[in-house]
């Protein structure tokens, strides 16, 4: 099954021109209790390509989407279209007429509409799954084969919405039954796509699903050993973000690595149907990050709070110093507190009032090391000089500065290795500390130009010729 399973992916690779078997540095194996892995077939260096995948399917998510836009080219709608041949999907000029529009729209009718033509958000939302009902042959048995988890209570409710809108569909049908196998494995393996648009007025960007066959394979681990970009086309390229030896496995992370254990095992229980138990999970201290700690609330105390046992959601909470103990229902709630607090301001606030707040307030409560205070950190790292209404003061940058150093000594502990975050933190560390030397008036010797020239080499290596490249990267480069 193993051996069928990597063929067929292979096949589809080789047919999208994106694998050659002399530059294939991976692959798929049964191994308990993990189940398909992907494996390093040699030793992998940091910064390695390790493969490219395609999306067998790629489209609208199943949430809310702020902005109507074209199912085929996912350019936004300033006004809405739908297909005039009346299948209910908003189309722009430009795919009107295309094949991918065509065939859907066939689809769709062939159904049987119930009521006249208007736009439809829950046909919208299951557009990505009906997508699988027109691949080949060969792509719907590699669909098929892929894990998925058909007993979880949340999969397959964008198929169950639709079924009123058209006359042939019932709950029991052949159709309606092979959609939801369609939605189990999209669920259970799907990758969120950004796409990024800027060829008419302000960039924007729009939040799709992917089913990439072959990404899908790398099995969860809190401490990835990779980091994954989009290029043209949706491809999706991933590379090594450490050395990986060979024969270990190429891990990706289900969750936000910068999120502390309970988070990210409510995640994956809730969103992916397992509990990772990993030796970062095992770890009260998180390998020393202390991401989850909290402060001791014992007037006088200044060391922090773990859990005595991370796997166990009701464990109790200890001082490392004093040994003041608290319960799972207090740790919560200061827990809930503070994420319902921080949520809201970064939602309603200007930048400005968040960093007040982080300085005057947070710093004074939770750890500078935790995953509340290093959220916050990273929203005014990366939004304080979006904000067109706010400019910039020295001290501004030199709270930046420190924020960069901050979260990037966390993620050197979580030992995740060059990670796209830690990317992105070297090229705004790099752009806070020009500005400083500028205000300064401090000019650029010879040492400051080979720190910032070092630093432009590692923002290259991870960010260069990325979805996630900063506009001004290049010209830094040339610039040094």
């Amino acid at each position: 099954m193993c051996e069928e399973f990597e063929s067929l992916i292979i096949k589809y690779l080789r047919d999208a021109s994106i694998y050659t078997e002399d530059e294939c540095v991976w692959e798929i194996i049964e191994k308990e209790p993990f189940g398909r892995c992907l494996i390093a077939k040699r030793d992998i260096q940091a910064n390695e390509l390790i493969l490219y995948d395609k999306p067998l399917l790629i489209g609208p998510r199943v949430n809310n989407y702020d902005k109507i836009f074209c199912v085929c080219c996912y350019k936004i709608l300033t006004k809405l279209t739908l297909c005039t041949a009346k299948c209910k999907f908003p189309i722009c000029h430009d795919c009107a007429s295309s094949k991918q529009h065509k065939k859907e729209c066939e689809l769709i009718k062939s159904w049987g509409l119930k009521d006249e033509p208007r736009y439809s958000k829950h046909l919208f939302r299951a557009l990505t799954v009906i997508r699988g009902l027109l691949l080949s042959k060969d792509d719907t048995k590699l669909m098929f084969m892929m894990a998925s988890h058909e007993n979880s209570s949340q999969q397959n409710l964008e198929v169950e919405k639709i079924i009123n809108e058209f006359e042939s569909l019932t709950a029991d049908c052949v159709t309606i039954r092979t959609l939801k196998k369609i939605s189990s494995v999209l669920n259970t393996n799907a990758f969120e796509v950004g796409i990024a648009f800027n060829d008419s007025g302000p960039e924007h960007n729009i939040s799709l699903r992917g089913l990439y066959p072959l990404a899908a394979v790398m099995n969860h681990n809190c401490v990835p050993n990779i980091r994954y970009a989009y290029e043209k086309n949706s491809i999706m390229a991933v590379r090594a973000s450490k050395f990986i030896p060979k024969g270990e496995q190429i891990f990706n992370s289900y969750t936000k690595f910068l999120w502390g254990t309970q988070q990210r095992r409510v995640h994956l229980a809730y969103s992916k149907n397992f509990l990772c138990e990993c030796q970062r999970c095992l770890d009260p201290t998180e390998l020393g990050s202390y991401i989850a700690a909290l402060k001791c609330i014992r007037p006088g105390c200044k060391s922090v709070m773990l859990p005595n046992d991370p796997l166990v959601v009701t464990s109790m909470w200890e001082c490392r110093e004093c040994n003041l103990k608290l319960d799972h229902a207090r740790i919560s709630k200061i827990s809930d507190i503070f994420s319902k607090q921080i949520f809201q301001k970064i939602l309603n606030e200007p930048i400005s009032a968040i960093n007040h707040y982080l300085k005057e307030k947070l710093s004074n409560i939770l750890p500078s090391s935790n995953q509340f205070t290093i959220e916050v950190k990273l929203q005014i790292i990366l939004r304080m000089k979006q904000d067109p209404n706010y400019v910039m003061t020295l001290e501004d940058y030199e709270d930046v500065e420190r924020y960069c150093n901050d979260v990037l000594f966390i993620i050197d502990r979580l030992a995740v290795g060059e990670c796209y975050v830690k990317g992105l933190l070297y090229h705004e560390l790099l752009t806070a500390k020009m500005k400083l030397v500028e205000l300064r008036n401090q000019g650029f010797d010879n040492d400051t130009r080979k720190y910032f020239a070092e630093m432009l080499q590692k923002c290259w290596l991870i960010l260069g010729n990325t979805t996630k490249e900063p506009k001004d990267l290049k010209s830094l480069i040339k610039n040094f």
